[in-house]
């Protein structure tokens, strides 16, 4: 057996770039959970149903479907000087009717048909307090996967 092992920069980049240009449909969450506010407890998560998802102004139980392409995940870059890859998109949540309360974090899913087996893939920390988007608003996030190993 080797002594060590370890992926390369490269390949960190090659596998985020083959997952998020596969044409795959993904699910992004919003969630209220402030019982995951910590790297600990969001490393831990399995599927979606662990989660209470926002609900009003027209979000989609379940999360909103993505897919993988350079339009929804336009930025993908190699890092050689942090040793990591990165993957950064936005999205726009607009409150549709009525208010979108108690946004506390996202997550990027699988597209299970089940909605609570969807596999949680990447957990954002949005906030330590609830984001509240008034009816007729909207909000853009931005978000950042690295991989680092």
């Amino acid at each position: 057996m080797a002594t060590f092992s370890a992926v390369t920069n490269k390949g960190k980049f090659q596998k985020i770039f083959n997952f998020y240009r596969s044409g795959a449909t993904l699910r992004l969450a919003f969630v209220t959970d402030a019982g995951v506010a910590n790297l600990a407890a969001a490393l831990d998560l399995n599927t979606l149903g662990q989660l209470t998802e926002v609900t009003g102004g027209g979000y989609s139980a379940g999360g909103i479907a993505l897919v993988a392409n350079d339009t929804n995940f336009p930025t993908i870059t190699e890092d050689d000087a942090n040793e990591i890859a990165i993957v950064q998109f936005s999205y726009t949540l607009a409150a549709v009717g009525t208010a979108i309360t108690g946004i506390r974090n996202a997550v990027l899913c699988d597209n299970n048909a089940t909605a609570a087996n969807r596999l949680v893939l990447d957990f954002f920390g949005i906030s330590a307090v609830d984001i509240n988007i008034p009816a007729g608003s909207s909000q853009t996030f931005n978000f950042e996967v690295r991989a680092t190993e």
